[in-house]
């Protein structure tokens, strides 16, 4: 199910019923340098639990 600001919370609720399996997104905020964003490898490990 992809999360939209539209979606509703008793349709991710019911979403999370269906699905057995919970993944918990972990990163650290280090700085890689002035190229990458702060947060990058947060935001990578949410985008591969979402793939």
């Amino acid at each position: 199910m992809e999360r939209t600001p539209h979606t509703l919370r008793k349709d991710l609720v019911e979403n999370r019923r269906k699905n057995d399996i919970v993944l918990i997104t972990a990163g650290s905020t280090e700085n890689h340098g002035d190229h990458t964003i702060s947060g990058f490898d947060t935001i990578m490990v949410a985008r591969i639990c979402e793939a």
